[in-house]
C-alpha cells in the first residue's frame, strides 16, 4: 500500500504589521515636513523671516519632500515592494539630521525624528520587516 500523500502547508503570508509601522513612521515624517513648510511660509507672510527668499525656498523644499514622503507612506501601507529601499534610505538620512538638531538644542525635534527613524529602522531591518516587503 502506498503512503498517503500529505499536502505541505502553504507558507505563512508575511505580516503586514512591519509595513504599517513603516508607513506610520513615514506619515509622521511627512506631516512634520509639511508643518515646517507651513511654518516657514507663515514667517514670510508675517514679515518675520530675516531672508524671505531663503524661507520661501526652504518652505518649497520641505513641501515637496513632505509630499514625496507621504506618497512613500501610502505605498508602504499598500505593501509596494520597491518602496523598501527608499524608506530605509530616508530613515538613515534622518539620523544625522536628528544629531544636528540635538547639537542645536532642539531636543523635542531631535528626539522625535531620531526616535521615529531608529524605530522604523529596527522594524524594517528585522527579518519580518524584510519579508513584509518581499526582501530576503
Amino acid at each position: 500500500m502506498a503512503p498517503a500523500h500529505r499536502e505541505q502547508p502553504a507558507p505563512a503570508a508575511p505580516s503586514v504589521r512591519p509595513r504599517r509601522v513603516a508607513a506610520a513612521a513615514l506619515a509622521v515624517q511627512a506631516v512634520a515636513m509639511l508643518g515646517v513648510a507651513a511654518w516657514q511660509e507663515r514667517g514670510v507672510l508675517a514679515g518675520a523671516a530675516p531672508s524671505p527668499q531663503v524661507a520661501t525656498g526652504s518652505a518649497a523644499y520641505f513641501a515637496v519632500f513632505g509630499v514625496v514622503v507621504a506618497v512613500f507612506a501610502a505605498l508602504a501601507w499598500r505593501g509596494t515592494g520597491w518602496v523598501y529601499g527608499p524608506t530605509v534610505f530616508l530613515q538613515v538620512l534622518a539620523l544625522p539630521l536628528a544629531a544636528t538638531m540635538a547639537a542645536e538644542r532642539l531636543w523635542w525635534g531631535a528626539l522625535l525624528l531620531g526616535g521615529v527613524a531608529v524605530g522604523a529602522l529596527a522594524v524594517l531591518l528585522a527579518p519580518s520587516g524584510r519579508a513584509a516587503f518581499g526582501r530576503r
